[in-house]
């Protein structure tokens, strides 16, 4: 959207960030439940990855293309809220954001040709 010269790019911080990154936490973790402070520590795990940039093209959030590099580093701050909570119900890793990257889904189809 341009206004004023300026454009302007939607998005959408629940959808597109704080629940697929929330998610990756909760399952990389099985975390015993769910908590308000893991919403918020993703809500401030997004909004700390703007930039000055970001905010002088208009983002409120990181761009789009660079997605899942934001969730991962978002679900890396909600597993640290899970295990420094005491809701894991596994051991905490030694590298967090590798633990959380080594459960990074990636679909894989057969070849039937």
């Amino acid at each position: 959207m341009d206004l004023d010269g300026k454009t302007y790019t939607p998005s959408q911080a629940n959808n597109c960030y704080i629940y697929p990154a929330l998610g990756m936490a909760i399952v990389a973790t099985q975390a015993k439940r769910v908590t308000d402070e893991m919403f918020i520590e993703a809500a401030r795990g997004v909004a700390d990855q703007i930039t000055p940039e970001h905010h002088a093209k208009g983002l409120l959030y990181p761009p789009q293309s660079e997605i899942l590099e934001t969730e991962i580093r978002t679900a890396v701050r909600v597993a640290k809220l899970v295990f420094d909570s005491g809701l894991a119900r596994v051991e905490r890793p030694k590298d967090i954001e590798a633990f959380i990257r080594a459960h990074v889904y990636e679909p894989q189809y057969p070849d039937f040709a």
